[in-house]
């Protein structure tokens, strides 16, 4: 319910962020990571720096789901280098380095 909530705002106000950020956690809560990472690959085109920073570890992690290692390493350079994120970003900068044999 909350992915179609979501989605009509996203129709109604296509440029407001949160709606986008609301669409891509209900699609991640739901396991459609195919549709997660078409969404963030949206969010990249659009290069709004707080929405990339928010939705880049979600966009990681359906990278490294489905294997596509240029999405993963695009979602970890757009990862906040502080904090959590910090950790995840390292952890799936790892996982880059043990696919690329370094």
């Amino acid at each position: 319910q909350s992915l179609k909530a979501y989605e009509a705002k996203m129709k109604q106000d296509p440029q407001n962020p949160q709606h986008m950020l609301g669409v891509m956690k209900s699609l991640e809560g739901l396991g459609d990571y195919p549709r997660l990472l078409d969404m963030y690959r949206m969010a990249v085109r659009r290069g709004n720096r707080k929405v990339l920073a928010a939705a880049s570890p979600s966009g990681a992690r359906a990278a490294w789901l489905m294997q596509m290692w240029d999405d993963l390493k695009l979602a970890t350079d757009h990862m906040p280098q502080e904090g959590y994120n910090l950790t995840i970003a390292q952890f799936y900068k790892a996982v880059l380095a043990a696919h690329n044999d370094n």
